[in-house]
């Protein structure tokens, strides 16, 4: 565990930015704990800057993705670098996916999987204050299609693995760097990785995706958040029926009308609060370190309690209070 939150802490090591550097993709961090042995911060903050600005200028949005332009970058990047095994896996002409395979010198656990995409969602010029492809920095930020979801965090990985490969000979165990295409469209990246190229990544113990957060506070680094599960859709195809009739002469029993109420009624729908075994253990540790008494009650109470009514109770609060370190 402590080598994972190791690398964990290096992955917002090197996304965080010092407070002489301009430049975040979502947040601005200031560390002041001592880095990691070895390990050049402030260099590791250039380079993961100076990552993401190539990233987010190259077009991937999806459709059409294109993601074998940036796929190619990260493999000039990585490439010669003693250790590191890249390859570039096109699957359509101009689509491709990334394999970096970071081989440690004396091996004793299975590998961990690193994941992330290359394409990113379609852009609205119209809602653009910038040009989203062309890395731009306002008020301590970089805006850029991309910058967060998900070549903030591919730049960071990027950092953490040639800071990595210098330490091959501390290492226990490999790192695997995928970045995908078509994420942002369904999955084709990663769904051709598992049906024609799974043995590349089959021996990994667990995989680190996004999602999940890193919470600093104080220059320190309190909580890594891992996230286990993801939101998982339920599809459903409704049918109406009403007697036909005349759009002048509106129906009481119009079947679009039945269709809206039933849209509406899931809408108002809350689902109920249930826990298991990760949540609870989530909970459980994020009271040690919440500082607020009542939210602190609150996350004991879904830790521990098996009262439906209270732990409603509690979810509320914890909600309210912390929207979006809770989700």
């Amino acid at each position: 565990m402590r080598r994972n939150a190791f690398l964990a802490g290096l992955l917002l090591s090197t996304a965080g930015l010092s407070a002489t550097t301009p430049v975040a993709a979502q947040f601005t961090y200031e560390l002041t704990a001592p880095p990691p042995h070895g390990f050049d911060r402030a260099q590791a903050q250039t380079d993961t800057e100076a990552h993401l600005v190539k990233l987010v200028g190259i077009d991937t949005q999806n459709p059409p993705g294109n993601e074998r332009r940036a796929a190619k970058y990260l493999e000039s990047a990585l490439s010669g670098v003693s250790g590191i095994e890249t390859q570039v896996i096109e699957m359509t002409p101009g689509r491709a996916n990334f394999i970096a395979h970071l081989r440690a010198t004396s091996p004793s656990q299975r590998p961990v999987l690193i994941m992330h995409h290359l394409d990113v969602v379609g852009v609205d010029l119209a809602k653009w204050q910038t040009p989203p492809f062309e890395p731009t920095v306002r008020d301590g930020y970089l805006y850029g299609r991309g910058a967060i979801d998900d070549k903030g965090m591919l730049a960071a990985s990027m950092t953490a693995l040639l800071c990595l490969a210098k330490q091959r000979d501390a290492l226990d165990r490999d790192i695997i760097l995928l970045a995908t295409a078509g994420e942002e469209g369904g999955g084709e990246g990663i769904r051709w990785i598992l049906e024609r190229e799974f043995s590349r990544i089959e021996d990994a113990e667990f995989a680190l995706n996004e999602g999940g957060r890193i919470r600093s506070e104080n220059g320190r680094i309190p909580l890594v958040n891992i996230q286990t599960t993801e939101k998982i859709p339920y599809n459903i195809l409704m049918t109406a029926d009403g007697p036909s009739g005349h759009a002048s002469i509106p129906l009481a029993n119009n079947a679009l009308a039945a269709l809206a109420r039933a849209v509406a009624r899931v809408h108002e729908w809350k689902a109920p609060v249930r826990l298991n075994e990760t949540t609870r253990s989530y909970f459980s540790g994020l009271a040690r370190l919440e500082r607020d008494p009542t939210t602190k009650r609150a996350m004991e109470t879904l830790a521990s309690s098996r009262d439906s009514v209270a732990i409603d109770q509690a979810a509320e609060v914890v909600s309210r209070e912390h929207p979006g370190d809770y989700d």
